[in-house]
């Protein structure tokens, strides 16, 4: 199945504002750290101690990354709809360890997915609404934005990521960003329904 054009017009305009995004999480995350300090654990401040220094250095590596993930994300996502619908369910899988790191991972990448939603859920509607119009489902059967939170909220772990810091780093950036990100998301939710409007 190709993209429709004005799917595809409306996905390279949101990709373009990519790093805008990622800027401005960075710097939200920054200032809410620095603005609520008192309300983080000593272990926790010295973590974004770090982190903000790293960030300081590695500031265009993280935004970069962040595009590159959404942009991968969309594009996978764009190529592979007609195999998703054709694909069998899945069966369950064999039994396997559970990987701690990994689930600490996926705890805080759910965080921000959720934040996401809650934050920003009648924006999410709203474009959801203008995005099925986009491919002629005027019946909005179901979300054809690919910029959903889970979309977004895993971009952000590959951001920080990039960061050249141990995982446990990584994650605090991942934890403190999730609420900045969530309340960027609703403003660019809302720009972009503007723009198709």
């Amino acid at each position: 199945m190709s993209t429709p054009a004005a799917l595809q017009s409306f996905v390279d305009d949101e990709l373009m504002r990519a790093p805008l995004l990622a800027e401005q999480v960075i710097e939200e995350t920054l200032q809410a750290v620095r603005r609520d300090s008192s309300d983080l654990t000593a272990r926790e401040r010295a973590l974004m101690g770090d982190v903000q220094r790293s960030l300081n250095q590695h500031r265009s590596v993280v935004v970069r990354e962040f595009s590159r993930s959404l942009t991968e994300q969309i594009e996978l996502e764009l190529a592979d709809e007609e195999a998703k619908r054709k694909a069998p369910p899945s069966g369950l899988g064999g039994l396997s360890l559970v990987d701690e790191t990994q689930v600490e991972v996926d705890v805080e990448v759910a965080r921000a997915i959720e934040s996401i939603r809650s934050i920003a859920e009648h924006e999410q509607r709203e474009l959801a609404s203008y995005v099925s119009a986009l491919v002629g489902d005027m019946d909005v059967a179901r979300d054809y934005n690919p910029f959903r939170p889970e979309v977004l909220a895993r971009a952000m772990w590959a951001a920080a990521q990039a960061l050249p810091l141990q995982r446990g780093y990584q994650l605090a950036f991942m934890r403190q960003s999730a609420k900045p990100l969530a309340q960027l998301v609703r403003k660019s939710y809302a720009a972009a329904t503007s723009r198709l409007e």
